[in-house]
């Protein structure tokens, strides 16, 4: 029997040292990815502000070489230079394209932190009293345990722990 006692103890000690660094290494890769994403925003509002300044400055370009330049060989590397620049406005725009989709897997993974966050936080005294309060009288309307987990958007073993607890300590 003490065997197996111990034996338990240690798988049990295992799987918490397993899922704490499965946390941990969960936290690292979210600070890892919230370092990438700021770096790449940098990087693209560096991008946007130079294409809009070669964007601002290729019309003026355009017009000087019009007027200037009537040679085809001129000409050709004009076209050469604009294919060049709407390459680029492509792979700025498909470099956007791909921001978004990791701010949204981002801010999704954010979003799910902060509710995981929210679950944790205790309630405070008053809080917790105008809950009993709440259940106390849905109770006291002749609801059930699950109608008012449901109606007060609670799971049932919260509603009847909530309860059961505040109606011993008000005997």
């Amino acid at each position: 029997m003490e065997y197996i006692l111990f034996v338990a103890g240690i798988v049990i000690i295992f799987i918490s040292l397993f899922l704490t660094h499965r946390a941990q290494s969960d936290n690292d890769q979210y600070f890892l990815e919230n370092e990438m994403i700021s770096e790449v925003r940098i990087l693209k509002k560096d991008l946007e502000s130079k294409l809009e300044n070669i964007s601002k400055n290729k019309n003026d370009f355009n017009h000087i070489l019009n007027n200037e330049l009537n040679n085809n060989v001129q000409k050709k590397e004009l076209a050469i230079l604009n294919e060049k620049l709407e390459e680029l406005i492509f792979k700025v725009e498909e470099f956007e394209f791909k921001l978004e989709g990791i701010s949204e897997r981002l801010n999704h993974s954010n979003n799910l932190s902060k509710l995981d966050n929210i679950e944790k936080t205790p309630l405070n005294n008053a809080d917790k009293n105008n809950e009993y309060q709440e259940i106390k009288k849905l109770i006291d309307q002749g609801l059930s345990i699950v109608e008012v987990a449901q109606k007060l958007d609670m799971g049932s073993r919260e509603v009847e722990l909530i309860y059961k607890f505040n109606s011993r300590r008000e005997i």
